[in-house]
Formats: structure tokens, sequence, C-alpha cells
């Protein structure tokens, strides 16, 4: 059976020395459905992308806070909210509030649940930055959803008064402005490709111009969408946005198979971010007038539909590319992506003349890094040749 704990949203926090370039302060950000990632001169970093504001009464101070608990505070209005793991700490699993349009939806950039993620992943990038020079930030959207992009930059652009604490730690203020010109915003795959082909210097990697010369596949599997970036000798020949193969699925498919089951019990895909980490859900029934209630593990149904709807995405790549016999790569990236490799990559495994490769291949990170890397990598580049 697998460790439901592999597919639970990670908190991540790196600190390492990224390069950079001098006079700005460089923030690349991938905001994604699940977990926000980024990369700053300082840090590189991975928290759940989830917010929940605190009533009046605050946290009750009766434990240490552990390093993975954040909070934000509005300096305007002073409305203080949990974020990440912590604001996932705080659902209750019978919570009916939870608004899915908000926290998957396509047009949700100007909504708190995108917005105060954004705010904190661009302050932990910020951290120990200059602060008499500008804020640089490139982020991406899926490719279908590129259109959007003045949208997003629209709610990006400003000024910003807001505060972060992260566990032990005291409150941090950050006082910026955040101009349009820039923001930039590319196809979240092409991320990927700029990570495939840069160093951690921000230099062209030694296969750099052997990957860029060949037909390859790039399959973004993120939480809400399972991006394909098809690239032919250097020109990018077409792309796919499908949301019927992102974790979000997986977990919904889950949460039905547990309902059936299990006499209609209600997992809210929220919820079960708690539940992944234990590998049980609480179910209850009432026997003879009194309420039973019990722990039951479900990692066997979690990995019935994640194989099922890997093996669709699969069949759907094949159907799209012909069976993958033409190309030279395909670049696995993505959370999902991450979760489904080695199954993507047993099912290729005939196919010899296809490499299957991680989108982090010049770098030690985890693969939900890929695109943010990239990002990062090319902008670099960008300020490098603005210096």
């Amino acid at each position: 059976m697998i460790e439901t704990n592999n597919f639970k949203t990670k908190t991540i926090f790196l600190s390492r020395k990224n390069e950079t370039v001098i006079n700005y302060n460089q923030i690349a950000l991938d905001i994604g459905y699940s977990s926000t990632k980024g990369f700053g001169p300082r840090m590189v970093f991975c928290f759940p992308s989830f917010v929940k504001k605190l009533n009046a009464g605050g946290l009750l101070s009766l434990s240490v806070p552990s390093p993975d608990d954040i909070l934000y505070k509005d300096l305007v209005t002073n409305e203080i909210w949990a974020v990440g793991k912590l604001a996932i700490d705080l659902i209750s699993p019978d919570e009916a509030n939870i608004s899915t349009t908000e926290l998957y939806g396509r047009n949700r950039y100007s909504s708190p649940q995108f917005l105060i993620p954004a705010k904190v992943g661009m302050a932990f990038a910020l951290l120990g930055a200059n602060n008499n020079a500008s804020v640089h930030l490139q982020t991406g959207l899926p490719p279908k959803y590129i259109n959007d992009a003045k949208d997003l930059k629209e709610n990006l652009t400003g000024h910003y008064d807001f505060a972060i604490k992260q566990g032990t730690k005291p409150w941090t203020e950050f006082h910026f402005d955040l101009d349009s010109e820039n923001i930039d915003i590319m196809p979240q795959p092409k991320g990927t490709l700029f990570s495939l082909i840069y160093d951690n210097m921000g230099h062209k990697s030694a296969n750099a111009n052997s990957i860029l010369n060949s037909r390859l596949l790039i399959a973004d599997g993120g939480f809400g969408t399972f991006d394909l970036f098809n690239i032919n000798n250097i020109e990018i020949d077409g792309y796919e946005t499908l949301t019927e193969f992102g974790m979000e699925k997986v977990l919904e498919a889950t949460a039905n198979e547990i309902s059936k089951k299990y006499d209609g019990i209600e997992l809210p895909v929220p919820v079960m971010q708690q539940n992944l980490k234990s590998g049980t859900f609480r179910y209850y029934k009432r026997e003879n007038g009194k309420m039973v209630t019990k722990d039951e593990p479900f990692g066997d149904i979690l990995e019935e539909c994640s194989n099922k709807i890997c093996d669709e995405a699969i069949a759907k790549m094949c159907s799209l590319y012909k069976d993958m016999i033409y190309h030279n790569y395909l670049v696995i990236t993505g959370g999902t992506g991450e979760a489904w490799f080695t199954r993507i990559n047993s099912y290729f495994s005939t196919v010899q003349t296809l490499n299957c490769v991680k989108g982090t291949q010049n770098d030690t990170l985890p693969s939900i890094f890929s695109n943010v890397r990239g990002y990062y990598m090319f902008q670099l580049n960008l300020l490098r040749r603005r210096k």
C-alpha cells in the first residue's frame, strides 16, 4: 500500500544562496492551486496555498509553534490569517463553508485564498532583501489560461503593507511597491524547460543544446491541471491544459469511493489534507441507538484512484502524441508528476528511444520546484541583460 503522506501538500523551507543580480530584488513564484512554491536569493520554499482568517480571540498560546506555522497580518486592516499547514490544521472535519471555487477556480486572482499565499511567498523571497532596490516578480499560468495574465498582473500590482510570522520568530513587516512592468508571466511548463537547460549559476547546462534540438514533451502534473507542452527543435509545437487528471481529481475520486463504501461519509478535498497525514478518516455510524466510531485506513482506495487516473493521463498522452515513438524526452514535473513518475517511467520503459527525466535534473530539488526554478533562472538572465 502507498504512503498517503506522500500525497499531502508539502511544507519545505531551504536556506541556500541562489545567484542574483545586484540592485534587484528577485522573486520567482509558482502560486498553485495546492501549494505556493518560491525562489529567492536566499531561500527555496513551498507551503500549502490555504488560508484561514482568525477570529478576534486568535490562537491559544498553549504550545510552542511549529517552524511550519505561518501567520499573515494585514497592516491596514489588522486582520490576521493562518497560512499553509497551520490553516489546514485549523479546518474542522465537518466544516461546510469552504469555497472550492475560491480555492480551485480559474478566476481566483482577487481572492484572499490566492493573494495572501502570493504575499507570503513574496515575503519569504524578500527576507534580507535590499530595501532600496526594486522588486521583480516572475510567475506563470497554465498554458490554456495564459490570457488571464492581464487580470493576474492587475491583482498583483500595487503597494504592500503586511507582516508575517513563522514559528517562534517575531513578526517581520514588509513595505514595498510591485510595479506592473516588473511582473512577468509565462506558461508554466516553460518554467520546466528553462529549469532543464540552466544550471544553478544560471548558465546553460552541458546538455542544453541537445535538449533544445530534440523533440520533447513536458508533462506538468499539478493539483488542478495536467499540462502538456510539446517542443520540436526549439519551436513550441502546441500545448494542452487538461483538468481531468490533476491531484484534485484523484482526491475527489478517493472521497467518492469512501462515500460509496462507508455509508455516505463526506470528505471535502481541503479536509483530506489532514487525513493524508494519518492515512485514516473518522468513520462513524449509529448502532442500537449508540454512536460507533473508528479511524479507518484508506490508502488502498487512494492508490487505486491514483493509478486509474494516472493510467488515463498516460493513455491521453499516447493518443495525442502517437505513443511517444517520435519523442526523445518526456519531462515529468509538478507534484502529481512526482507522485506518478515511477508508474509513467515504467509504462514507457519499452520505448527505448524515449528518455523519461525530471524537470529538476540540474538540481537536487523535488519535481514540485521544476517550474519555479525555471522562472528564477529565466528572470536571472533577464535581469543580467538589463544591468
